[in-house]
């Protein structure tokens, strides 16, 4: 098993909903050929270096996951054939697994806080709302 990433730059036009169920197929695909995925990044919408198909911006993702190469082939095949994929490219990884995770954990752990931090915040705009009412 090898550490892989992955890189992909889907159309800007496709709908959320549409988006959803393109990472979701990848996903699956990890995972139901025995592939683990570590980390999932959401790049967010970029300008591109050059116009792809009349384009000039495109939203990127980046995985990790751990997987044997035949899996690499499937998951290529796979983006090749999706339209809404306008470029990619899969590598062998050297970085440590250990501290994508540590990352992975942090990163959700302070999603966490902020949204706790936000209901706090909203409940105290509340209080003097209510205050000043």
């Amino acid at each position: 098993m090898n550490l892989y990433e992955t890189m992909f730059v889907v159309d800007p036009e496709v709908v959320d909903e549409t988006l959803e169920k393109t990472l979701d197929k990848f996903k699956n695909i990890i995972s139901k050929d025995g592939g683990e995925i570590i980390k999932v990044e959401d790049r967010g919408l970029r300008n591109l270096a050059y116009r792809i198909n009349k384009k000039p911006k495109g939203h990127y993702f980046l995985f990790y996951f751990i997987s044997e190469g035949s899996l690499v082939q499937e998951l290529e095949r796979n983006m090749r054939l999706d339209e809404s994929i306008m470029r990619f490219i899969v590598i062998k990884s050297d970085k440590d697994v250990n501290e994508l995770r540590e990352a992975k954990d942090q990163d959700e752990a302070k999603d966490t806080g902020d949204k706790e931090e936000k209901e706090v915040m909203k409940k105290g705009e509340a209080e003097i709302k209510e205050a000043e009412e």
